[in-house]
Parts: C-alpha cells; structure tokens; sequence
C-alpha cells in the first residue's frame, strides 16, 4: 500500500467500522495470531461477543504490496477467533460442524450470487481481466503517485463501500446467529 493510503489507513478503518459496526471493537493481535505468521500483523480483526455462547469476526486484510485490501468475516463458538480457516480453501461445511466459520468478502459474494469484484482496490481498472488494456490499467494504478487529498478520498470512500456491503450482507446472518446461539440468555 502506498504511503500516501497508509497515512489515511488506520483512522478510516476505525472509523468506518464505528459507522457500520458500531458494537464491534478491535481485539489486540495477539488473540488471532498464529504460529507459523498466515495472518500479517497489518490485518485488523474486530469482535462482538452477543452472548457467552458465539462471538463474531471481522477481519480487514491490506494486501501487501498493493493498493487494496480484502474484507474476511467470521464466527466462533469456541472463545477465539477462527485463525486456522485464513488463506484456506476448506470446505464452508466443514468449518460449519465445528462450530466456526470464516470466509472472505468475495466468497461471501459467490454464494449470494454477487458479482465477485475480488479485494477492494483504491482505483478502477475495471473488471473484465480479459480486456485488452487491463493489465496495463492494472500496472500504471500501481505506479500512479497519489497525492495526500486523492488518497484521504479514496481510502474513506472505498472503505465505506465494502463496509456498507459487508453489513448489508451479513446483518441477516449476525442476526440469525444471535437468535439461535443466545436465544434464553
């Protein structure tokens, strides 16, 4: 990630997640680290434990080295946070019957329906990877020098476009889950 995004970075991953996740608070990474190092020290993991039963996750992921970033989101009955299913390809089903569950934003959109749109990135190259001039629209973005103003825009506005969809994706489900885990408590 380019400096100039880097700077904007961390206080609009606060902020917007204060705006669309407003009960979930940042855990400190030591609680989802893992041996062996899978998740990078920039990711941000963020919990809401409704009941002592089930605690939720969401995870914002900055991509190294790129000017973008992936959105993960979670859950767990087991008093953590569900590290193991980073970076995997296992099957939903299995993480389901033992009883956690992490997926990225863009799988979250194949099994909607959505268009997958891949990581969210700060610019638009478009999404048909088969034009022509795409890889070069990619490689330039790359080399672009962001001045401080356009950088502040684009991480705000990018951030609040995935964070809005996420929550828009997920709220039915954080909710059913909360009715079925926390129902009597």
């Amino acid at each position: 990630m380019k400096p100039t995004y880097k700077k904007y970075w961390n206080g609009f991953v606060k902020e917007q997640m204060g705006l669309h996740f407003p009960i979930f608070k940042k855990m400190p990474a030591r609680m989802y680290s893992l041996k062996g190092g899978i998740i990078s020290s920039s990711v941000q993991v963020f919990h809401h434990k409704p009941c002592a039963k089930i605690e939720l996750f969401i995870a914002i992921d900055p991509v190294r080295a790129r000017d973008r970033f992936d959105l993960w989101v979670g859950w767990s009955t087991s008093n953590r946070f569900p590290a193991e299913h980073w970076d995997s390809f296992k099957v939903m089903e299995e993480a389901v019957v033992k009883n956690e569950f992490l997926s990225s934003h863009q799988d979250l959109q194949n099994c909607s329906g959505k268009k997958n749109s891949g990581a969210w990135s700060f610019f638009d190259i478009g999404d048909d990877i088969h034009s022509p001039d795409w890889f070069e629209r990619a490689v330039m973005s790359d080399l672009e020098n962001v001045v401080d103003s356009v950088a502040e825009i684009r991480v705000r506005t990018t951030l609040n476009a995935a964070l809005s969809e996420l929550a828009e994706m997920t709220a039915p489900v954080f909710k059913r889950l909360q009715e079925n885990y926390c129902a009597g408590e």
